[in-house]
């Protein structure tokens, strides 16, 4: 369930805030059951760090202080 909030697309990332307990994103409007890729072919992960290169380690752990990021 939780996901499809990691989704690159913009709506399913505001959605399913909850890991495995989904009654406050029901309440507020903000559970999506499917993904529109479905599950399998789902694209997940920020937008700007897709390729191999941008998830090694050095480059995550300075992440956070990048501040010209859009993300």
């Amino acid at each position: 369930m939780h996901r499809v909030h990691h989704s690159v697309i913009s709506t399913e990332t505001n959605s399913n805030y909850g890991f495995s307990f989904n009654v406050w994103d029901r309440l507020f409007g903000t559970y999506t059951a499917q993904s529109k890729a479905g599950h399998a072919n789902m694209t997940i992960g920020l937008a700007g760090y897709q390729q191999i290169d941008d998830i090694v380690l050095h480059r995550l752990l300075v992440m956070p202080l990048n501040l010209d990021n859009d993300v």
